[in-house]
């Protein structure tokens, strides 16, 4: 099976690989990534060098997928 083929696993050029709208899905399938709503008053990242982020992206649960780590390296 050729996977580049598959209409959402393109390969990109402009990023060196795949979409990233595919990558951030299969986050998503896997819970792992978050988004701030710009709202002030919720939660919101801080990374250890003490700056602030609007997403955050876990990549355990992604370390896991071989599969997905095959397709993306």
């Amino acid at each position: 099976m050729n996977l580049t083929r598959r209409k959402d696993m393109q390969l990109d050029s402009s990023v060196g690989g795949y979409m990233p709208g595919y990558i951030i899905d299969k986050y998503n399938q896997k819970n792992a990534y978050w988004e701030h709503d710009n709202n002030p008053l919720r939660p919101h990242v801080e990374l250890t060098g003490g700056l602030h982020s609007g997403a955050f992206f876990n990549s355990d649960p992604i370390m896991h997928d071989f599969f997905f780590l095959n397709v993306v390296a």
